[in-house]
C-alpha cells in the first residue's frame, strides 16, 4: 500500500475530461487494485443537471491514469480526490455503477472468498453522480451498505431526481478471532463539522511496518442546501 495522495482537479468551462497520471511509490508485482475517495466539490450549476464521474484506468505495475469526466456543461474548480494504491489477496477493491432504475437496494458479490475466522466486511465510497436540479434546493444522496460472508447490499438513498450513482468498494476482513488478522484496523462514520456530508474513515495497517498507520477518507451521503450563487 502507498500512503494516501490528493490530486486537486481544476476544470473549465471548455473541458469535458481531466486526467492525470499517478507514479506509484514502488512497483508492483501485479497490477494492484485503487480505491478512490474524494472530500471536496467545488462547482458551479448553470445547467439543470449535475454529472460526472472520477474514474481510475491504465493501472499497471508502476502507474495509473486518474480522469474526471464531465456529462454536463458546468465548471468544476475545485475537486480533491484521495486514492491508495493496495497489492493484498486479502483486501479487493471493486467499482459500480448504480442505476436507480435498477432498484434502491442492489446485491453485489464479494471479490473475497468467506474465511471461517473472519467476517467479511466492506465500505463503499461515492466516485460520481448524475442528478437533475427541481425547484427544491435541498439535495440529499448517498449510499448505505450491510453485508453477509458472501454478498453485499448496497442501498442508494436520494431523491427521485437521482439518474445514478458511482461508487467503488473496499473488500475486506474484520477480525473474529485473537488469531486472525485484518489489514484494517478500525473504521467508523464520521460528520464533517458543517454536518451535512457523512464520511468513511478507515484506519490501514501498513503491510510493511506494523506501527504505520494509514487513514483513509471519502464521502458516502451528502446532504446540503444549495445557495443563490449556484455554487455547490
Amino acid at each position: 500500500m502507498t500512503v494516501l495522495d490528493i490530486v486537486h482537479n481544476q476544470m473549465n468551462s471548455s473541458q469535458n475530461v481531466y486526467s492525470q497520471i499517478i507514479t506509484f511509490q514502488q512497483r508492483y508485482s501485479q497490477q494492484p487494485s485503487i480505491l478512490l475517495g474524494f472530500n471536496h466539490l467545488d462547482l458551479s450549476y448553470n445547467t439543470p443537471n449535475i454529472s460526472y464521474e472520477v474514474i481510475v484506468s491504465d493501472i499497471s505495475l508502476t502507474s495509473a491514469n486518474i480522469t474526471v469526466q464531465r456529462f454536463d456543461q458546468n465548471t468544476i474548480y475545485g475537486l480533491y480526490i484521495f486514492y491508495i494504491v493496495i497489492q493484498d489477496s486479502e483486501i479487493q477493491v471493486q467499482y459500480f455503477k448504480l442505476l436507480l432504475s435498477d432498484g434502491q437496494k442492489q446485491i453485489k458479490q464479494f471479490k473475497l472468498v468467506p474465511k471461517a475466522e473472519a467476517q467479511n466486511q466492506v465500505q463503499c465510497l461515492l466516485t460520481g453522480i448524475n442528478i437533475k436540479f427541481s425547484n427544491d434546493y435541498n439535495k440529499y444522496f448517498g449510499i448505505q451498505v450491510t453485508n453477509t460472508q458472501t454478498d453485499y447490499t448496497i442501498e442508494i438513498q436520494g431523491e427521485a431526481n437521482l439518474t445514478y450513482l458511482t461508487v467503488n468498494c473496499l473488500e475486506y476482513y474484520k477480525q473474529i478471532t485473537t488469531n486472525s488478522y485484518s489489514k484494517i484496523a478500525d473504521e467508523q462514520f464520521l460528520l464533517s463539522n458543517d454536518s451535512y456530508t457523512t464520511q468513511l474513515q478507515a484506519q490501514i495497517n501498513n503491510q510493511y511496518t506494523d506501527t504505520q498507520l494509514t487513514n483513509f477518507v471519502g464521502i458516502t451521503q451528502l446532504k446540503t442546501t444549495l445557495t443563490s450563487d449556484n455554487v455547490l
